[in-house]
C-alpha cells in the first residue's frame, strides 16, 4: 500500500497575516522533471523556484539519507529570512539527500519544530510500525509574490496509497518571517477514508466526523472538483434554504455566510449539500474575484470556448472533527497559466 503527500507552500498576494488577517496565494505551475535520485520536480524556469515536489519512501529507506551540504546550506540562505532556519522538505530520517538543492526550503523556527513533530515525525512512525506500505511525498510550493523564493506557507496531503483518499497528515502550515511576531497556528490532522461522490458534473470528496460541537455524525466535505466548459457558464443555482440552513449548522462563526465551492456561475449547484460551506465573508469574496472571475474571463475570449478549465478546491479544517473550514486551497488547470491558491477563512 502506498501513502501519498503533498505539501503545499503557499504564496500571499497581500502582506497579511494568518488568522487575524488575510492573505491570498497564487502560483503558477511550472515544468515538471524527473531526478535518478527519485524526485519529480516541477519548477518555474524564470527563477528556478520549486513549485511542486514528489518522492516515493519506503520503509529501506529510513535512516539513510544525508543532511544538507555546505553547498545547498549556502543556495538556501540566498532566499531566506535572516532568522530562517534551512530545513530538508524530504528529512534524512525519510531518506532525504543533503545534496539536492531543491530538497532545501527556508522556515521560521517556530515552522521547523511543527514541521518536525507533526510531519515528518508521523511519516517515520507509520513506516517503521507498517514494514509492507511505502509512501508517496508531493510538496508543493507557494511564495508571497510572483517573484519571491521564500515560501510563506506549507499545506500537507498524505494519503495512504497514491491513489487513496485515506489521509495520514493534512492540512496548512504558515511560513510567517519570524520578525513579523506572527503566531504560527498549524492545521494539521489525520482523517479517515474520504468517499467520492459525483453529482449534477462535479466531483466530491465527503468524510463522515464526529463533529466538535455537538458529538454528533456529520458529512462535511474534503474536495470539490469539475470540469468547467463555456456551456457551463451562469447555468448553476443559488443556495437552496435547506443548505442555507445545513452551512449554518457546521459554523459556531456568527459572521460566516453560506458558500458555494463551485460558483454557480462555473455551473455549481446551490441545492448540492457538498457545494455549499460556511465561508467568512472576504472568503468568498476572493473565491468569487480570484477563481471564478479568472475563468469567466478566459471564456470571454472566443478562441476558448471549445477549451474546458479543471477547478478543484481542496477544502483545509482546523482538525480532524472541525467542521467548519479553515480555509482552502484553489487550483485552476487549463488556463492560459495554471495556477494554485490558498484563501483562508
Amino acid at each position: 500500500m502506498w501513502v501519498k503527500i503533498v505539501i503545499l507552500t503557499v504564496l500571499t498576494l497581500e502582506s497579511l497575516a494568518f488568522k487575524t488577517t488575510r492573505h491570498y496565494i497564487q502560483s503558477p505551475f511550472g515544468n515538471w522533471r524527473e531526478f535518478n535520485s527519485g524526485y519529480h520536480i516541477q519548477s518555474v524556469n524564470e527563477n528556478g523556484r520549486v513549485e511542486v515536489l514528489e518522492k516515493t519512501l519506503t520503509k529501506p529507506q529510513l535512516d539513510t539519507g544525508a543532511t544538507l551540504t555546505e553547498k545547498v546550506l549556502k543556495h538556501a540562505k540566498i532566499y531566506s529570512d535572516i532568522e530562517d532556519v534551512i530545513v530538508a522538505i524530504v528529512d534524512p530520517k525519510l531518506g532525504g539527500h543533503g545534496h539536492e538543492s531543491f530538497n532545501a526550503i527556508p522556515m521560521n523556527p517556530a515552522v521547523q519544530k511543527i514541521w518536525r513533530s507533526k510531519v515528518i515525525e508521523p511519516i517515520y512512525d507509520y513506516l517503521v510500525e507498517n514494514e509492507h506500505q511505502d509512501l508517496f511525498f508531493a510538496c508543493m510550493l507557494f511564495y508571497e509574490t510572483l517573484n519571491s523564493t521564500r515560501p510563506s506557507g506549507f499545506g500537507v496531503f498524505v494519503t495512504i496509497g497514491i491513489l487513496s483518499n485515506l489521509h495520514l497528515v493534512k492540512g496548512y502550515v504558515p511560513n510567517p518571517r519570524k520578525s513579523s511576531g506572527m503566531e504560527v497556528v498549524p492545521y494539521l490532522y489525520s482523517t479517515g477514508t474520504e468517499r467520492a461522490i459525483r453529482i449534477s458534473g462535479s466531483i466530491y470528496h465527503r468524510l463522515e466526523v464526529k463533529g466538535d460541537r455537538t458529538r454528533s455524525w456529520r458529512v462535511r466535505v474534503e474536495k470539490a472538483e469539475k470540469v468547467v466548459s463555456f456551456s457551463d457558464l451562469n447555468s448553476g443555482t443559488d443556495i437552496d434554504e435547506i443548505n442555507k440552513i445545513h452551512a449554518r449548522k457546521l459554523s459556531n462563526n456568527e459572521s460566516d455566510v453560506p458558500g458555494q465551492l463551485i460558483n454557480k456561475k462555473l455551473g455549481g449547484r446551490g441545492d448540492d449539500p457538498y457545494n455549499v460551506v460556511p465561508m467568512d465573508p472576504t472568503a468568498l469574496e476572493a473565491l468569487n474575484t480570484r477563481v471564478e472571475a479568472p475563468v469567466r474571463a478566459f471564456f470571454c475570449n472566443s478562441t476558448n470556448k471549445d477549451r474546458s478549465v479543471v477547478l478543484t478546491v481542496l477544502v483545509v479544517y482546523e482538525n480532524n472533527v472541525s467542521t467548519r473550514p479553515a480555509g482552502f486551497i484553489t487550483i485552476s488547470r487549463g488556463l492560459d497559466s495554471d495556477f494554485k491558491m490558498f484563501i483562508p477563512n
